[in-house]
């Protein structure tokens, strides 16, 4: 049976798919980072609460911010995509959080972690979606990243080589033709 595992922040496994990775490190950490989209989570999903509101996350369901999110109930999926808050706090980007945070204009670690998760942020404030993420600053300022990439360094021979895109696809056409 395949086994993924995330240990928080510090490391997630997938022996299925042959790779660990450091979770927290969202970013390159390469200049033009900050052109990036400050939560990954909006690329590819939302949350939709129990009451309709549309969030970027469900995270921020219950929370101070989750009043300034339209709700389905009151007003259309489409009107909500194309301009509410909701869409406004999807195009939000690293850059932008990090000019939003004094504390990130200098820190050696900007444009690997941007400020943190937004949704940890803001719950941090209330209603501050681009304030910094403690925990986040944390795992970077207190070596940690440098010790989930030893870890990496390590145990990474261990599990079973990742198959490239293209080997996957070849894989997947044998498994349909047999």
């Amino acid at each position: 049976m395949p086994i993924s595992v995330q240990l928080c922040t510090f490391l997630d496994i997938n022996k299925e798919d042959g790779f660990m990775r450091v979770p927290c490190q969202k970013y390159s950490g390469r200049e033009g980072a900050e052109k990036e989209l400050a939560c990954g989570v909006v690329k590819t999903s939302m949350y939709i609460s129990p009451q309709g509101k549309v969030l970027p996350c469900m995270t921020l369901g219950g929370t101070a911010i989750d009043a300034q999110f339209d709700s389905m109930l009151e007003k259309d999926l489409s009107e909500i995509l194309k301009a509410s808050h909701y869409r406004d706090i999807c195009n939000v980007k690293m850059g932008d959080c990090i000019r939003h945070n004094e504390k990130c204009h200098d820190c050696k670690c900007r444009l690997k972690c941007g400020a943190g998760c937004r949704a940890c942020g803001c719950g941090e404030t209330g209603t501050d979606y681009m304030a910094i993420d403690e925990e986040c600053c944390s795992f970077y300022l207190n070596g940690w990243y440098e010790k989930a990439l030893e870890m990496i360094g390590k145990y990474q021979d261990r599990l079973p080589k990742r198959q490239s895109g293209a080997q996957r696809k070849e894989t997947d056409r044998e498994e349909d033709i047999c």
